[in-house]
């Protein structure tokens, strides 16, 4: 497809193509349908060789940008988000924030899924950030739903082991209080049978 569209634009001089022109349906342009199927060259191309505008809305009022959320196209969004700063608000007043965060909730482990909503909300102040409501703690953090249980998962993991590692040098001091009757910093054979003994029976 980047091909074609590479050759078209580049013809432009002797047959002017009109990449904004807009299907009659549903107004979606050649921007449109290359950000919501994951054509990135065709994405770039359309904006940097063929001027396209970013911000156009199609006939449910959606712009490039929300149509690349849509199709689950993190490349395009952080194209159309840092290179061609595309507004997270529609003029009806909608957000890209809520929108991604539905979909990186219905499907946390969707690796597109989480770069889109922490490319957005990468590009929020910490004032926005705090003014919004969120389906979820971990945007506040500037995460995503995956990554942050990822983390939580770890977290509490290590907090385990921690755990069982104290309890493990706990019992290893009272063995070697208890076998080294002499006090002499070496364990007695004998104290440690009886004690083995002891655990066995359960005194």
């Amino acid at each position: 497809h980047d091909g074609i569209v590479c050759a078209l634009l580049m013809n432009g001089p002797v047959h002017p193509v009109e990449v904004n022109v807009a299907r009659p349906h549903n107004g979606r342009t050649a921007l449109h349908l290359a950000a919501f199927h994951g054509h990135q060259n065709c994405v770039v191309h359309l904006i940097e060789d063929g001027n396209a505008d970013p911000n156009l809305e199609c006939g449910v009022g959606e712009t490039a940008l929300f149509s690349a959320i849509r199709g689950k196209n993190s490349a395009s969004v952080k194209f159309l988000v840092e290179q061609c700063k595309s507004s997270l608000n529609l003029a009806n007043g909608a957000s890209a924030i809520p929108m991604a965060e539905a979909a990186d909730q219905e499907n946390p482990d969707e690796k597109d899924n989480q770069a889109i909503i922490e490319c957005l909300l990468s590009t929020l102040s910490d004032d926005e950030l705090a003014g919004m409501e969120h389906a979820h703690e971990c945007y506040s953090a500037r995460k995503s739903l995956g990554v942050f249980l990822a983390e939580k998962a770890a977290a509490e993991d290590s907090e385990r082991k921690e755990a069982e590692l104290a309890r493990a040098q706990s019992m290893c001091e009272a063995i070697f209080e208890l076998a080294d009757t002499e006090g002499s910093g070496h364990l007695n054979c004998a104290a440690l049978v009886a004690l083995h003994d002891q655990v066995r029976a359960g005194t």
